[in-house]
């Protein structure tokens, strides 16, 4: 029983998550904000439209 109740009010916390949407972060600090939810000139898109944009690290780019 208990952990049907854990796994509703996780569902339910989800849902909750999901429906606000993104975190707004340009107030939360004076850094610039390299994460953007909308396209802008010069920047480049990881994701839109259903596909994902390949991203390549190496251990030599830190």
């Amino acid at each position: 029983m208990k952990q049907s109740i854990l796994t509703l009010l996780l569902l339910l916390v989800t849902l909750a998550l999901h429906a606000a949407g993104p975190v707004k972060t340009d107030c939360l600090s004076t850094l610039p904000q390299y994460v953007r939810y909308t396209s802008a000139p010069g920047a480049f898109c990881l994701a839109a439209d259903g596909r994902a944009a390949s991203v390549l690290v190496s251990s030599a780019d830190w």
